[in-house]
């Protein structure tokens, strides 16, 4: 009896396996949507104007969001902005957090995310007060830490890893039912495809729409912006950022 079900239970795990073998085969690539999720604190104001302002920030929402997406093929992907329409409420929302954020220090964005699956090299894009940078790293897919936790997203079963990065845990959601070793951003490296991010249990980076159809276009490598490493970045950011406070302080605005 004990034979016939560790018979069974190889075969069983033969069949997964090649399932999975199959279904790595059958997909040639693919396009996931993404929704990245931005939350937003207001310190509300005293004194003259005061109950204006206070009125205006308590209609302002507390999460927003850009539309992602991640067009991917078995050997290279990129993660950019979606070319789908904004909802027009949620462009006036931001435009009312712009305003409220407009002497806040500018921040650096990243724009674009080119992986090379096979050469295991990444490519980010960044923006940052009008100005592209491009870097070009290694892949670093040791750092995760895989878990046994599952959750469902978009349809397809989710399995949980995670790593520090400075000083927040960052918790990703891969699928091995689509077994293709990127996702959004930076972040990849796991055995499937990305779907959820998550840093210090806050959601940041969601699914919300998987074509498995193989891309109509080209997945090209960002060239737009000046070629930096981190520590370059660093540099420029510290010094555009001592220029920007004294420009602020000459106004008399913030920056203080």
């Amino acid at each position: 009896m004990k034979k016939s079900i560790a018979s069974l239970c190889l075969i069983s795990l033969l069949l997964v396996a090649f399932s999975l073998n199959g279904l790595a085969q059958d997909i040639k690539g693919g396009t996931v949507e993404y929704d990245q999720l931005y939350y937003h604190t207001y310190e509300k104001k005293e004194g003259p104007g005061g109950e204006r302002y206070n009125n205006f920030i308590a209609n302002l929402p507390s999460t927003t969001k850009d539309m992602k997406v991640l067009i991917f093929t078995s050997k290279k992907s990129l993660y950019k902005h979606s070319m789908r329409p904004e909802d027009p409420t949620l462009s006036r929302m931001k435009k009312g957090i712009q305003r409220v954020n407009y002497f806040k220090p500018p921040q650096v964005e990243l724009s674009e995310v080119y992986i090379n699956l096979t050469k295991g090299a990444i490519t980010k894009q960044f923006s940052f007060m009008t100005r592209f940078f491009r870097m070009d790293e290694k892949t670093r897919q040791s750092a995760w830490k895989i878990g046994t936790e599952q959750v469902i997203i978009q349809d397809y079963t989710c399995q949980n890893a995670t790593m520090k990065k400075g000083e927040k845990i960052i918790t990703a959601w891969y699928t091995p039912e689509i077994p293709i070793s990127t996702g959004p951003a930076q972040y990849e490296g796991l055995p499937g495809l990305i779907l959820s991010i998550e840093e210090d249990g806050r959601n940041t980076i969601l699914a919300t729409s998987i074509d498995l159809s193989e891309p109509d276009t080209e997945i090209k490598k960002p060239k737009a912006g000046t070629k930096v490493d981190q520590e370059k970045l660093d540099k420029i950011v510290v010094e555009k950022l001592e220029e920007w406070k004294k420009t602020q302080q000459q106004r008399g605005g913030g920056g203080r």
